[in-house]
């Protein structure tokens, strides 16, 4: 079978295109494998037998629909929603492009840049505190800002396991808490220096640490993110990228600046990835150009998932060594 590649739009790049949008708007699929018709000649590879009660008979159903739990279901209902939107493309041009592009699995963001495009029919007012998960991300809509919520309890002692568990805990694809999970990474790679089984209690000094961190772990609620990184009469966008390294880690970040009238600029933070420094001692200069790269590869990325017309893009580094 000749591999294509993934039919399913990445998650990074869906959130990303929800922030050019104004007004935005998110939707999920009803039952959206059940409305999806297998094809009759493959209807009996999907019979299942059942019992309505321990002294009922067995009943033999047949599952004309795609199935939950079938290892190809994904793929079928991806794959159907891609031709469906490729087939009325002539009839709902506007519709197919939000199908094909602002599309994860069931779940729909996408928006326009004024209320007559977005063609809108009710409207309703929110509580100020309101949020809804957009893609695994909190969203406040009243305010227009991403939010993080997380609830982690001060514990006398702790396991690598519930390290692991904690920093696995925090969902964040466009590493806006960055600079936050890089410390909680770098002590887990210190825990693997050590050796230390899943169950083992920390040892006091990283155990102390531990304890720090989480203390200050409750400071992210505080962390309030733009979604909307456009203005209403942009002039041209320029990409600013920043990249540093350390003994420790090294990262790279990517800021929009939207130049607007009377050449003011809304600056707004888009992405960010940080990696900790491998376990083998590399000099700083190689560290250096290491964010270098991931700082380039990050641009590539965001470049191609924002889909905008970007007048410049600019790159920054204080390592000269990294820029000889």
């Amino acid at each position: 079978m000749l591999m294509k590649g993934d039919v399913i739009e990445d998650v990074f790049e869906t959130i990303s295109r929800f922030r050019r949008h104004k007004f935005a708007f998110t939707t999920d699929i009803q039952k959206m494998y059940r409305q999806i018709l297998i094809d009759p000649d493959q209807q009996d590879l999907q019979r299942i037998v059942w019992k309505t009660g321990p002294n009922a008979e067995v009943s033999a159903y047949r599952l004309k629909t795609v199935t939950y739990g079938m290892s190809n279901a994904p793929f079928l209902a991806i794959r159907t929603l891609q031709q469906l939107a490729e087939d009325e493309k002539s009839r709902f041009p506007l519709a197919s492009e939000v199908l094909l592009h602002d599309t994860y699995m069931d779940d729909i963001v996408s928006g326009a840049p004024d209320l007559e495009t977005d063609d809108v029919e009710h409207s309703f007012s929110v509580d100020t505190d309101f949020s809804v998960k957009t893609l695994g991300i909190s969203w406040r809509p009243f305010r227009d800002r991403f939010v993080f919520k997380v609830s982690i309890s001060i514990k006398p002692s702790y396991t690598k396991r519930e390290v692991l568990s904690v920093i696995a805990r925090l969902y964040d694809p466009l590493d806006f808490l960055g600079p936050v999970l890089t410390r909680a990474k770098v002590l887990l790679q210190r825990l693997w220096q050590q050796r230390l089984d899943w169950d083992d209690v920390l040892p006091k000094p990283i155990a102390d640490e531990w304890k720090e961190f989480v203390t200050t772990m409750r400071c992210i609620k505080k962390v309030k993110i733009i979604r909307f990184i456009l203005t209403d009469t942009w002039l041209r966008i320029v990409l600013q990228g920043f990249a540093d390294a350390s003994e420790a880690a090294y990262g790279a970040v990517v800021y929009l600046q939207c130049f607007y009238r009377n050449n003011s600029a809304k600056v707004t933070i888009l992405t960010s990835k940080s990696r900790v420094a491998p376990i083998r001692v590399i000099s700083i200069p190689r560290l250096e150009l290491c964010a270098c790269v991931l700082l380039a590869q990050l641009v590539q990325k965001i470049r191609s998932s924002l889909r905008l017309e970007i007048s410049d893009i600019v790159l920054h580094t204080d390592s000269t060594i990294a820029l000889a």
